[in-house]
């Protein structure tokens, strides 16, 4: 079993020296040592001791095409393995060191989620007809003092340039730039660099600042570009401890553009509360964009509502529809936010402009039941209005008006509730008062020209045909309006004796005497609002 476990450990890493393995296996030096040296025979690992120019190096263990055969189940290919290059030995085995010290981080603050190293690392996206990938030797998820973190990890053992370090992070630039995180990670990846000295790592960390505050130039290695939107927060880290990686893991050697010294799990955590930051505020202006969005689409909806009930209100066939759509946009430019206006602007704004636009049953529905409540709330307001002792005129002109199924309009309403709370008894009492004086100096009149025995039976009959021929019935609250005298001065249009509106309620709706019968007395009209509120019949003619 150990040996499979040198084997498994081998082919996670790729490469690992001995001390590598004694650690990560938990094993003595020379047991590990002797395990190797087994496999080596075996023909399933081989070995190479680089080159260094102070000291010895360790030996470098990898898998041969038998042994990763063996692990995977598969067949070995023909053919021998080529030696790996001591540069690629030793870059490999400082990423597997890196790898291997951070599961002892965690008395640090850092916990280990999960490692990827080479391919499984790497990440694609396409730029217009471009494709374009980032190749970091390692990307970690841990936790940072309870923050969860991902970067990406570049070990440099000093054999590239610095021109080439800054390339690879104006690639990881690019990458955050172009938002090719967006969906894989929640903010784009800091890089860690590990490099040899501190002084390579100060030259990389100035190098990548330089270009990014002064670089203006229209070239390709330009990072102006780079450094707006996500790409302003991509933090780079460096820290001197390729050939000690445990310290790099623990210790305070990692620094910044700023400088400052700092652990991992620290620089992590810090890195991951300004993105916390950034994030909130970056969520809080974009919904306060889209608030001014769909308030500026709300508006503009409201707007063209108003040309719902002259277009298309005469061919909204409920009565109830056509008034509440009415409401709608009578109150379209009222301050609130009221979802059913929102919906009829939004269904008015998006009909098609060529042939009919039919309004969907759910939104009739939903505006048949708002007509149901303001209905019944304007009943309830003209009962308890009754209760509370009024008697006005007025009031049965609302009551009357609502037995017939109306929803009247909110300034009307309120205003006639209002002056019938202020009224008590009709206002017209002096007019009337005239016309009894007028119908019973005429009574007299006709009274003295009849016989003796006829007159005995003739005073009701007079009475019903004086004001048949002088009053007028109002057709919203029913009551008696005398006819106006030119001797009076008050003239009203050519027929001068026609009175043009009511002086008990002010409704200009006015008929025959006889037909006053048809205007439901303000009792009658209670009993229908009294009963339990039904939905408000079909509207019917006045003068039926």
């Amino acid at each position: 079993m150990t040996d499979q476990r040198v084997l498994v450990l081998l082919d996670e890493h790729r490469v690992a020296t001995t001390t590598q393995v004694s650690a990560a296996l938990s094993l003595p030096l020379r047991t590990a040592d002797y395990r190797l040296g087994r496999l080596r025979d075996a023909g399933l690992v081989d070995r190479a001791r680089p080159y260094r120019e102070r000291g010895t190096a360790p030996f470098h263990w990898w898998l041969t095409r038998r042994g990763r055969a063996l692990v995977h189940g598969e067949q070995p290919g023909r053919g021998g393995a080529a030696r790996p290059h001591p540069n690629f030995l030793m870059h490999t085995a400082a990423v597997t060191g890196f790898a291997l010290a951070l599961p002892a981080a965690g008395e640090s603050g850092l916990v280990l989620r999960e490692w990827r190293r080479d391919e499984e690392a790497w990440e694609h996206w396409r730029d217009g007809e471009r494709d374009l990938h980032v190749a970091p030797d390692g990307l970690l998820r841990a936790d940072a003092f309870g923050r969860a973190v991902v970067a990406f990890v570049e070990v440099d053992r000093g054999t590239m340039t610095q021109p080439r370090l800054r390339g690879k992070a104006l690639r990881h630039l690019r990458y955050a730039h172009d938002r090719a995180w967006a969906g894989r990670h929640p903010w784009p990846p800091p890089l860690l660099f590990l490099t040899t000295s501190d002084d390579r790592a100060r030259r990389l960390l100035d190098g990548v600042d330089r270009l990014r505050v002064s670089s203006r130039r229209k070239s390709r290695e330009s990072i102006a570009f780079a450094w707006t939107g996500a790409a302003r927060h991509l933090w780079l880290a460096a820290c001197a401890c390729v050939d000690d990686p445990e310290a790099a893991v623990t210790e305070a050697v990692w620094t910044d553009a700023s400088g400052a010294r700092f652990t991992l799990a620290e620089g992590l955590a810090r890195f991951a509360e300004r993105q916390e930051a950034f994030a909130a505020a970056a969520a809080a202006e974009r919904a306060r964009r889209e608030a001014a969005e769909r308030e500026e689409r709300r508006r503009r909806n409201l707007w063209g509502l108003k040309g719902v009930d002259y277009e298309f209100g005469w061919k909204i066939g409920d009565h109830r529809v056509r008034a509440v759509v009415r409401r709608l946009a009578a109150d379209a430019g009222r301050p609130g936010d009221d979802p059913l206006t929102d919906e009829v602007g939004a269904w008015w704004a998006a009909r098609p402009r060529d042939g009919g636009h039919p309004m969907p049953d759910a939104l009739a529905d939903a505006l048949v039941a708002r007509h149901a409540r303001l209905w019944a709330a304007q009943a309830r307001g003209v009962v308890a209005l009754h209760e509370g002792g009024c008697r006005s005129h007025r009031l049965r002109r609302l009551a009357a008006e609502l037995t017939r199924g109306l929803l009247l309009d909110r300034r009307h309403f309120d205003s006639a509730l209002e002056k019938a709370a202020e009224e008590d008894r009709p206002c017209a009492a002096k007019a009337l008062a005239v016309h009894d004086e007028r119908r019973a100096a005429w009574v007299a009149a006709e009274l003295k020209r009849l016989r003796p025995w006829q007159r005995k039976d003739a005073r009701p009959g007079l009475v019903a045909a004086f004001d048949a021929e002088h009053l007028w019935g109002c057709a919203e609250c029913g009551a008696a309006v005398p006819e106006v005298s030119r001797s009076e001065g008050h003239y009203h249009g050519p027929d001068w004796q026609h009175p043009q509106h009511c002086g008990h309620c002010g409704s200009s709706k006015l008929g025959s005497w006889p037909k006053r019968r048809k205007v439901p007395t303000l009792e009658e009209a209670l009993v229908v609002l009294r009963s339990d509120w039904p939905p408000p019949p079909a509207p019917k003619e006045r003068w039926e």
